[in-house]
């Protein structure tokens, strides 16, 4: 699973209104989020297992990711090599448009068809199911853990990341995975 974490990151601050004021707009700071610097991740996770850490690149002036790059930078990596492995894998996706799980016009079932190539079994997962998929309470650890280290949020972009790998690989433990992994029943 992939997750996008801003570099910017601050503790939530708490709004105190009087009773009457929630929809004055008087009251209401409104704010503006162009600019903010981001980093995206991937990491695989099963029981007793753990990838090292993938951060997407950006070759292109573009903002985002697309799904010609999800299927070359994870289809085509990291996971085409765990299926190449003996055993019997599958790979859970959510609904994100980046992992193209319908095809359209627009994406010309790419990642389907790379799916296929590299013989990468997927299920249907709901998108950002933290009840559901377990992936999601770590990625919450991770980014509470990264609020902690740095509560006002300046980072460079190398120190952001280096940080992100320091607590992947020393403060997630397996144990932690095996946990939410044994939350489902199936």
């Amino acid at each position: 699973n992939e997750t996008i974490t801003r570099i910017d990151l601050l503790r939530r601050r708490k709004l105190l209104r009087r009773r009457g004021e929630r929809k004055r707009l008087d009251c209401i700071q409104f704010t503006f989020h162009s600019g903010h610097k981001s980093s995206m991740a991937w990491v695989e996770i099963s029981y007793g297992y753990k990838s090292k850490i993938y951060f997407y690149l950006y070759e292109e002036k573009r903002k985002g990711f697309t799904q010609k790059k999800y299927a070359d930078q994870i289809l085509r990596g990291p996971l085409k090599e765990i299926f190449e492995q003996p055993g019997n894998f599958f790979c859970v996706e959510d609904n994100s448009k980046v992992h193209g799980k319908t095809d359209t016009r627009q994406n010309h079932g790419i990642c389907n068809a790379v799916r296929l190539e590299c013989h990468i079994y997927s299920i249907d997962w709901p998108p950002c199911s933290p009840n559901f998929n377990p992936i999601e309470n770590i990625w919450k650890i991770l980014k509470q853990r990264l609020r902690n280290r740095n509560p006002q949020g300046n980072w460079t972009i190398e120190d952001f990341e280096k940080a992100i790998i320091n607590i992947w690989d020393n403060e997630i433990s397996i144990e932690t995975i095996n946990r939410f992994v044994d939350t489902m029943p199936q």
